[in-house]
């Protein structure tokens, strides 16, 4: 499965080890800069939200309250038509910016997909609607005193406790408070998911971090093995060469710098095989051996052939003296035989 990896040259190996472990923290960089993207997205868009939304319900709530004590003091002081004329106006001026903040509610919804802010859009059509009736019932009741169709007191039971606008009174705010409550359920909600979000995301790291660190383990150990396992077993021969024995073999075809130096410890082994099986030769007498000088610095390949002619010229002179010590022998004994 590695065998292309070990073919590599070692610095090859090292330099792609180097640009795998950049690679991997360039992904755990991406990886955590888009969680805290992701994170720091949703906080900025509840945030904005939520904060326009409840600064909106604030707006819709303080003016409906000026609204109130408005028509409050038109009936204190409804003898008076400028007074009337000028608290009318204000009326009129509360219930203006309670529309805006309607509006205003409206378009932060308008950001979102409708089955995301169901709930919320009902409660701002109830919120709509009850100022509305509201509204329309302070118009026709303050219409009615103008014309003089009821009087001060019957316009006072109205608004008051127990009176019909009183009651749309209580309805309104109930749906402001609704809207109100929604909102810091909803703000809470999203504290909680943006936190699981985070903690999701943290996770999601680390589980990123632990993978990069086994699989940088595991890519080092890979190289160091594929680097100092021929270098072992070369060191192993060597050391059982130094002990004379020959008996090796290797199981490495890597084509790296160690499968070189695999290969050119092949040779050597093969070569001192084939010195010493020559060696064999010599020592069992013959001399009639050829001993292949590998190149003009092979000294040992020189050395046994230059033994081997010695050692023939040596029998060779051994064997003509031997030959005339049997003719001196010869001359002598026909000598003695003469003489006899």
């Amino acid at each position: 499965m590695f065998q292309w990896f070990n073919n590599l040259k070692i610095g090859a190996r090292i330099v792609l080890g180097f640009f795998i472990i950049v690679a991997i923290a360039f992904v755990i960089g991406i990886v955590g800069i888009m969680n805290l993207d992701s994170v720091q997205e949703s906080y900025a868009l509840d945030y904005s939200s939520t904060t326009y939304a409840m600064e909106y319900i604030e707006k819709i709530s303080s003016h409906f309250q000026q609204v109130r004590v408005n028509i409050l003091s038109y009936i204190m002081y409804s003898d008076s038509k400028s007074e009337r004329d000028y608290y009318s106006e204000r009326i009129a001026q509360h219930e203006s910016d309670i529309d805006d903040g309607i509006s205003s509610y409206s378009d932060i919804l308008d950001d979102y997909d409708a089955s995301e802010v169901e709930t919320e859009l009902k409660l701002l059509d109830n919120v709509k609607y009850a100022i509305s009736s509201f509204e329309a019932k302070r118009k026709q009741l303050m219409d009615e005193f103008e014309a003089g169709v009821i009087s001060k007191e019957e316009l006072s039971a109205s608004f008051s406790k127990g009176g019909e606008a009183y009651d749309l009174t209580d309805i309104a705010e109930s749906a402001i408070q609704e809207l109100i409550d929604y909102n810091i359920d909803y703000a809470k909600t999203q504290i909680t998911e943006n936190k699981n979000q985070a903690e999701s995301s943290t996770l999601v790291m680390i589980i990123v971090l632990v993978i990069a660190i086994a699989f940088a383990i595991a890519l080092s150990l890979v190289l160091s093995k594929s680097i100092s396992n021929p270098i072992n077993k070369v060191v192993a021969a060597a050391g059982k060469l130094a002990l004379g024995d020959m008996d090796i073999s290797f199981d490495i075809n890597s084509k790296d710098e160690t499968g070189k130096l695999v290969d050119a410890f092949r040779d050597l082994v093969g070569s001192t095989k084939n010195q010493a099986y020559i060696i064999e030769k010599i020592a069992d007498g013959d001399l009639a051996v050829d001993v292949p000088i590998r190149s003009d610095k092979d000294l040992l390949g020189q050395k046994l052939s230059e033994m081997v002619r010695k050692i023939s010229d040596l029998i060779m002179n051994i064997s003509n003296a031997a030959k005339q010590v049997a003719a001196g022998a010869k001359q002598i004994s026909d000598s003695s035989t003469m003489l006899s």
